[in-house]
């Protein structure tokens, strides 16, 4: 009997990090470090995804990355605001982006940045298939022209693998609870994804059903 949609169980992206790790990804996997100095509260756009509508439409790098949709505001992760997007440089294939959301203690958000993409830097060296993949991490001028931001300040934005299905939060409020089959095939993959990451010498910091 084939069990029920998704089939495939994947990790977010949030670890500790190894000390001593560069600050980012470019699209080719090649460390970027980003000074977290320059990204202060004074020329960081936060986009507010209830205002800024005319994001969606508009393109990132160039016209690689055209954000197709908003999906999901975090009230917990410090890049809190993802999105839908498509690589128009690779085949229209679908990505998500996730775009720093307001901060309520704004002196923090360089410490928290910097935190950020450390333990991105670490995923994007693991390549497992129950863990999700980082593209890359960007700093680039607001794209004004779609009324986003005003000239000086920067949008600095993660490109991450889509996985359109849903969190397992989500999946389970709308189905209930799992038959041991399929809440099995779940755990199995879970823990293939956690053992993986602990056999490269790094730890999963929030492991949660959202």
């Amino acid at each position: 009997v084939p069990l029920p949609f998704p089939r495939v169980f994947r990790l977010e992206v949030e670890t500790m990090a190894a000390a001593g790790d560069d600050f980012g990804a470019d699209s080719a996997g090649k460390a970027t470090e980003i000074d977290a100095e320059a990204l202060s509260t004074d020329n960081v756009y936060w986009i507010d995804y209830k205002k800024d509508r005319a994001f969606v439409g508009s393109t990132l790098c160039g016209t690689r990355f055209k954000i197709t949709k908003f999906i999901h505001a975090s009230e917990v992760s410090s890049v809190g605001l993802v999105w839908e997007a498509r690589d128009q440089h690779n085949g229209n294939a679908s990505v998500a982006v996730k775009t720093p959301k307001n901060p309520s203690n704004p002196q923090d958000w360089p410490t928290n940045w910097t935190k950020e993409l450390k333990g991105l830097l670490t995923f994007s060296k693991l390549i497992h298939p129950n863990i999700m993949k980082v593209y890359g991490v960007y700093n680039e001028k607001c794209p004004t022209a779609a009324g986003i931001g005003k000239d000086g300040q920067h949008l600095p934005f993660i490109v991450l693998e889509h996985c359109p299905c849903t969190d397992l939060f989500s999946f389970l409020e709308s189905r209930g609870a799992f038959q041991m089959r399929l809440a099995r095939h779940y755990f199995v993959q879970l823990m293939n994804g956690i053992d993986y990451i602990h056999d490269m010498r790094t730890s999963h910091r929030d492991i949660k059903p959202d």
